[in-house]
């Protein structure tokens, strides 16, 4: 069975907006930052929330995958995120016996 690692998108968020010229702020009004969001799968629907309420969003979910964290997920979740839109954020996940670690029993060249 095949696995996949899925991390949840993020977005870049600038703290402080941008000021004009002279403004003593003008650096870390260039400081970005990634802030991930949370993906909720929902009576076979997913949600992408920003910040969600774990008291109101998280009781009635069948899956929560919180920004900022990988999951591993099966062949059949992956293909569920996959039509929804969310394909981008799935890589294959290494497992035992493949890699590269030679030929043999812990390469994937046997």
């Amino acid at each position: 069975m095949a696995h996949f690692w899925f991390t949840p998108p993020t977005r870049r968020e600038r703290r402080v907006p941008m000021p004009r010229r002279g403004h003593p702020n003008r650096l870390f009004a260039r400081l970005s930052t990634k802030q991930g969001l949370t993906l909720i799968k929902q009576d076979g629907l997913y949600r992408l929330l920003q910040n969600p309420d774990p008291r109101t969003d998280y009781d009635s979910a069948e899956r929560v995958y919180v920004g900022g964290h990988r999951y591993v997920v099966g062949a059949v979740e992956a293909a569920a995120l996959t039509d929804a839109g969310y394909g981008d954020w799935l890589t294959p996940a290494n497992t035992y016996g493949s890699g590269p670690y030679g030929d043999g029993p812990f390469g994937g060249n046997s």
